[in-house]
């Protein structure tokens, strides 16, 4: 399982690249799993690891079950597999990015497990709600 920590601002060229910081890029080495979430950022994913989670949650349930199928939806709807080119560049898709509200700058988060990339005015707003909820949140760590 790959672990991310740290957090970068980068750039977004014109044709919708972002350049991934070098210690997240060793695992993502084998490709890697885009999606938005639920809180409107980009959660970036090694490949191998989105493949784990998703047996995980589908687990032995078959395609029978209407809840089966409505959480492979979920997991598969917006999902997009992409690959980083050379120079450690990951090229998020214009519907991706639209969702996610990016344009030319970005905040790299990892968040142990998986990657966050916020459009900057965005990772304020949760940073602020973040700090609101410190003590709360730490005491469940």
């Amino acid at each position: 399982m790959a672990h991310f920590y740290g957090d970068v601002e980068h750039a977004i060229d014109d044709r919708g690249r972002i350049s991934v910081p070098a210690p997240f890029r060793r695992d993502l080495e084998e490709g890697a799993i885009v999606r938005v979430s639920k809180d409107g950022c980009v959660e970036l994913y090694a490949r191998a690891d989105f493949n784990a989670e998703a047996d995980r949650r589908t687990g032995d349930a078959g395609t029978g079950r209407r809840r089966s199928r409505r959480v492979r939806r979920l997991l598969g709807r917006g999902t997009v597999s992409v690959e980083l080119d050379r120079q450690g560049r990951l090229l998020l898709p214009p519907a991706i990015r639209t969702d996610a509200g990016l344009s030319d700058r970005a905040f790299i988060l990892g968040c142990v497990d998986y990657i966050e990339i916020w459009d900057p005015e965005r990772w304020s707003a949760e940073e602020s709600t973040l700090d609101a909820e410190d003590d709360e949140l730490e005491a469940e760590l």
